[in-house]
């Protein structure tokens, strides 16, 4: 990404709204006309989020261990790996 296209995403997030919110330009989508990649990229966001909650409930004092692991478990090597283990189970 180009600092111009970075800055440009920058701009578009904080325009106000002036209901002292910030402009949201997809309020109303439908899922099913999303391309599967912007899917997978709130997907895996949400996974992320899961995640993290999870380990948090096991430790609290090793954030940089916490995110190296969490990264390391949402990748798509760790997705698959847990796709194939319970593989047998679906139906």
């Amino acid at each position: 990404m180009t600092f111009e296209h970075f800055r440009k995403l920058v701009d578009m997030m904080f325009v106000p709204d002036g209901a002292g919110g910030a402009l949201q330009r997809y309020q109303e989508v439908n899922p099913r006309s999303l391309h599967p990649l912007v899917l997978a990229y709130i997907g895996d966001a949400y996974f992320h989020l899961f995640v993290r909650g999870r380990l948090l409930s096991y430790e609290q004092n090793k954030v940089q261990v916490l995110n190296q692991f969490s990264a390391q478990m949402v990748s798509a090597v760790w997705q698959d790996k847990a796709y194939h283990a319970l593989e047998p189970m679906l139906t």
